[in-house]
């Protein structure tokens, strides 16, 4: 908190508590979150929410590299959307970093299953209440490249699936698309 002098006395200036949510564009829970986002908000004057749905490949990256300056950045989407926030907030200094908070709306959220089971308004409570827990991240690195994952890394075929069901350009329900891929490669993997 900061103090303001008014007279001569001093009053505290609340903060505005600034959240960066990042939801999925294809979410199929995507327009009732967002509502449900807003209106918690607007029944807050000091909370800044900053709604960005996802336009492709990447774009969560990218706009989670961009979030220094809010406090926390909420991820809304499957282990992928996660995974591309996570690594856009590590490319922040440390001390301008915001909080990571995970809204599971993905296919599989596979990481937000061993993670405590929380409603939406008791995660945005906890958010309010600045109350975050701490989780180890993994870091790769290669001569070439960094990275950092929440809970896995993948090789080999599970690799595979993952850049397939990342390339396809027609839209597929989610959970269709991921089983899909599966399929195709179990059809034509051949151990390397």
């Amino acid at each position: 908190r900061v103090l303001i002098r008014t007279g001569n006395s001093f009053l505290p200036k609340i903060e505005a508590l600034k959240i960066l949510a990042i939801i999925h564009g294809r979410a199929p829970m995507k327009a009732p979150t967002i509502a449900r986002l807003e209106a918690w908000a607007e029944g807050h004057s000091d909370i800044y929410l900053e709604v960005h749905e996802t336009q492709g490949h990447f774009d969560a990256l990218r706009r989670s590299k961009e979030s220094a300056g809010f406090n926390t950045v909420l991820s809304c989407g499957g282990d992928g959307t996660n995974n591309e926030v996570l690594n856009g907030l590590m490319t922040i200094q440390p001390l301008e970093r915001p909080t990571l908070a995970i809204l599971p709306l993905g296919s599989g959220n596979d990481f937000a299953r061993i993670l405590p089971q929380r409603s939406t308004i008791e995660l945005l409570s906890a958010i309010e209440k600045d109350q975050p827990n701490s989780i180890d991240i993994l870091r790769v690195r290669t001569p070439n490249k960094q990275w950092f994952a929440l809970n896995m890394i993948t090789c080999g075929i599970g690799a595979e699936i993952a850049a397939t069901v990342n390339r396809r350009k027609f839209s597929l329900p989610p959970a269709f698309n991921y089983y899909s891929g599966i399929i195709q490669w179990l059809m034509k993997y051949k151990a390397p």
